[in-house]
């Protein structure tokens, strides 16, 4: 976990969002990941195989361009 008052927060969020941006955010890996650019995968709870695959290939190709992945929590 990381908050706004921490060096590893994300400079480019808290300057997007100003007041609004989140207090703290749960971090997965290295929290230095938040300060390159990023890109966000928003998708259904639902989505089948076909979907995830072609979700994971974008994934990919995103982290060969250098992007950091934001998403949120995997359904069990």
């Amino acid at each position: 976990m990381t908050t706004e008052f921490e060096e590893s927060y994300s400079t480019t969020l808290k300057d997007t969002l100003g007041r609004k941006a989140p207090p703290f955010l749960y971090v997965a890996g290295d929290e230095t990941n938040l300060q390159p650019k990023g890109v966000g995968f928003v998708g259904s709870r639902d989505a089948d195989k076909t979907d995830l695959a072609y979700t994971r290939d974008l994934v990919d190709l995103a982290i060969e361009d250098g992007f950091s992945i934001v998403s949120g929590v995997p359904k069990e």
